[in-house]
């Protein structure tokens, strides 16, 4: 079948059929809508027909848009089949944005079409900007819930997918103050999906920044703080349960160590007695690594969890540099030393270089 028979095979699916989702295939179906195969509103589009179809394409699209009788409804049908196609083709996002302008697409159909496209494409940039695009510029068709819906199915198909986590974190500015919370619990549940996803603890931190950020314009409101520090005081309590629940994620303690510096940074709104809580806190935390992870007679610790635990605490230690002592820094470099030489693992070596250096200045 040659090129332009196939863009008018597919033309006449994407008229008639209301599509939910769209993949390559390895084979060719047969039927009605051959070479495409259709089943229950799902189009498989075979890889062979890709290159040529897609060369076809581009070139009637340039056409298209160098006629001056400007024919939109086949721009239209040109734009959606190039981006069934190639998700990241920037030239058809940009027309495609032109035509809604115009007022000849609704901007809630090209939602719809994104949606569409994004079950090929959920890592696509330019595709999850021109959805941002439209949301930006009609506020009144952002539904969270259907946001998260799609967001969550492209995280599914992609793992790691940063482009859909950062289209969460752009949906925080509609959010109230009581959304931005719920959404923070929501996610904190729901983390054990994506435990090694660097970019879904980000999006958990970004989320708290936010409501610290609120709660700093209020900071004589008693009350308010007081939430904030029960909110706190769960969240790092929940961290260290997920610790417990998946040891050996590196992703994990990475994400306890920027926390632990943003609270610090932040002490002097999330507690009451700055000085007097903080100091807690790292005495607790302290505690907590100690008797979790660094105690002898705990056999059950993998050693990669002693290493992180070491980290933690030397980053600790760089924090409340003013309250630690000779000793306490004599102790961390024989524990320091003491895993070295049990895991045969020289990758602490720059915190002992560091230490060293500390011991100068106390």
């Amino acid at each position: 079948m040659d090129a332009e028979s196939l863009y008018n095979t597919l033309k006449n699916i994407i008229i008639n059929k209301t599509l939910i989702e769209v993949s390559f295939v390895p084979t060719q179906g047969d039927g009605e809508y051959q070479p495409f195969i259709l089943m229950e509103n799902c189009l498989g589009i075979p890889f062979p027909i890709v290159p040529k179809s897609l060369e076809y394409l581009k070139k009637k699209f340039v056409e298209l848009r160098k006629d001056k009788s400007l024919n939109y409804k086949e721009i239209d049908y040109c734009t959606k089949c190039i981006l069934l196609f190639n998700g990241e083709y920037i030239t058809a996002w940009n027309e495609r944005k032109n035509l809604i302008q115009l007022g000849y697409i609704k901007p809630e159909f090209d939602l719809q079409f994104t949606k569409l496209c994004l079950t090929k494409h959920p890592k696509s940039s330019n595709l999850w900007y021109h959805r941002q695009w439209i949301l930006k510029r009609y506020e009144e068709l952002i539904n969270f819930d259907k946001e998260f819906e799609i967001i969550e199915k492209s995280i599914n198909r992609y793992a790691t997918n940063y482009f859909a986590w950062n289209h969460r974190i752009w949906l925080l500015n509609y959010m109230t103050i009581q959304k931005l919370i719920d959404e923070f619990k929501s996610t904190q549940s729901s983390m054990y999906k994506h435990v090694s996803d660097h970019a879904g603890w980000n999006y958990l931190l970004t989320i708290f920044k936010r409501i610290v950020s609120i709660y700093k314009e209020d900071i004589n409101n008693k009350n308010k703080l007081n939430e904030l520090k029960i909110l706190w005081n769960e969240h790092i309590e929940f961290v260290k349960k997920s610790l417990k629940e998946f040891p050996g994620h590196e992703t994990i303690w990475y994400y306890l160590r920027i926390l632990a510096g943003f609270v610090y940074q932040n002490k002097d709104i999330i507690y009451k007695n700055e000085k007097e809580d903080i100091i807690s806190f790292f005495e607790k935390e302290i505690t907590f690594i100690n008797n979790e992870y660094l105690n002898e007679n705990n056999v059950n610790i993998l050693l990669v969890e002693e290493k992180f635990a070491l980290q933690y605490k030397a980053w600790l230690y760089s924090l409340f540099e003013n309250n630690i002592t000779k000793e306490d820094y004599n102790k961390l470099l024989t524990e320091i030393e003491n895993y070295q030489c049990m895991s045969d693992d020289q990758s602490l070596y720059y915190l002992i270089d560091i230490i060293h250096r500390i011991q100068v200045k106390v």
